[in-house]
């Protein structure tokens, strides 16, 4: 069953998988930022301007684009049959039996391989 998620401001659903994907990477930004914030009070940054509240409109853009150039980044280093799988799986919504059948291999075999992947990606991501 897909579930609904906010993704660049817009609710689309998308499988559970990439749902959970977006969700962990939302609480890694928040913990990013939170962090980054207490840096900017310990350096005295954040007293030093007064009336800032922490938000930028034009920092936050910049660093949206940064974790999309990052991402374009992780899947062009990616092979072509993982960036197979992904586009199967989510882009043309095909079920893991389904993409099994193709590739005449289990079921078991395609979930661990995309569980994997996923992880596999999102460690790309933080470093």
């Amino acid at each position: 069953m897909d579930q609904e998620t906010r993704y660049w401001s817009q609710h689309v659903e998308v499988k559970p998988d990439v749902a959970a994907f977006f969700e962990e990477e939302r609480k890694r930004k928040q913990n990013q930022e939170r962090s980054d914030e207490r840096h900017l009070v310990f350096v005295g940054a954040a007293e030093s301007e007064e009336g800032w509240d922490g938000s930028d409109p034009v920092f936050e853009e910049v660093c949206r684009r940064l974790q999309h150039q990052k991402l374009m980044k992780v899947l062009d280093s990616l092979p072509d049959e993982d960036l197979e799988l992904i586009a199967q799986y989510f882009f043309q919504e095909l079920s893991m039996q389904e993409i099994a059948d193709l590739k005449d291999v289990s079921k078991t075999a395609i979930s661990k391989r995309l569980k994997n992947l996923l992880q596999r990606m999102r460690g790309l991501m933080e470093t």
